[in-house]
């Protein structure tokens, strides 16, 4: 692999990585829902292969000398300046669309993921055990229900 191609791949794989990280880092707090947490890493997934699309697509009229994959490169592994602009956006182009295919892999493995949790789960194993939902607070309470006491409590805590 060449110089600049292999930069290309390193610095688009570097940012990749931070978007799936971020996406597993979501996908950790959606774990009490097993088909939410996929269909959600599916949508991201997708969201993440859009934007790489995108940026491949625009990778040719982007100033070379600006990207990631031009910086990383030494001094003397830099191509001829007359050539300069076709070799990296041709490098960038071919790496953000590698990656995007991957991730619309990915995005389509969470979608079916999504749809086996949604049929092998139960919907009642999706609530969270031992949570109450606090009632809200309505005209309707008497003045001598708790609800009533503890919607005071909370006007004058927050009021002074």
């Amino acid at each position: 692999m060449n110089p600049i191609r292999q930069m290309a791949f390193e610095s688009v794989a570097r940012g990749t990585g931070f978007a799936g990280l971020a996406i597993v880092c979501i996908l950790v707090g959606l774990c009490w829902n097993p088909p939410l947490a996929a269909k959600t890493g599916g949508i991201l997934c997708l969201m993440t292969t859009l934007t790489l699309a995108a940026k491949g697509y625009t990778a040719a009229s982007r100033d070379h000398r600006l990207t990631e994959a031009w910086l990383l490169l030494a001094e003397g592994e830099r191509p001829p300046a007359a050539v300069a602009q076709r070799i990296t956006a041709s490098a960038l182009q071919e790496a953000y669309y590698s990656f995007a295919v991957k991730g619309a892999a990915i995005s389509i493995a969470m979608f079916g993921l999504a749809v086996v949790f949604a049929a092998a789960i139960p919907p009642e194993m999706l609530q969270l055990k031992g949570h109450r939902v606090a009632a809200p607070i309505s005209a309707h309470h008497s003045n001598g229900s708790p609800d009533h006491f503890r919607s005071i409590a909370y006007v004058r805590a927050f009021n002074g």
